[in-house]
């Protein structure tokens, strides 16, 4: 996460992308503060010539804005595993392990909840089933 006070126009800035969830750049074009409350928004401008960089405009909190690639990697894993977690907490017994699926999306497209999928599998397998890799 980016200390707001620490944040320029034009810095170059990485973030997970909400709807790939890649990890790309983009710049600061805009700082702005919500009028309802305290929280600011990050316009962030994309450059079509850059690898690493996505295309087009996208609006963050200064929560999902790092100064590098690899502590927005970090982050997104942390944030990943958090998910798994509480997962893995919903699956108690063999009930509610049959049950999780029925309310998770699982190997549906783009709507794929990955996180889902491994906290299932690992308590499938903390719980005693045998599941291929």
């Amino acid at each position: 996460m980016i200390n707001i006070n620490d944040l320029k126009i034009n810095q170059k800035v990485w973030c997970k992308e909400s709807w790939t969830e890649r990890i790309v750049c983009g710049f600061v074009s805009e700082i702005t503060r919500r009028a309802d409350n305290e929280e600011h928004i990050i316009k962030i401008k994309g450059k079509s010539y850059l690898e690493d960089s996505f295309i087009g405009i996208t609006y963050q909190s200064p929560d999902n804005l790092f100064t590098t690639k690899e502590k927005a990697i970090a982050a997104a894993k942390k944030e990943s595993q958090e998910w798994v977690d509480n997962y893995k907490a919903e699956i108690t017994d063999i009930a509610s392990l049959v049950a999780f699926p029925l309310s998770h999306t699982f190997y549906a497209e783009e709507y794929t909840d990955y996180e889902a999928i491994k906290a299932y599998r690992e308590r499938a397998k903390e719980l005693g089933f045998e599941i291929p890799d």
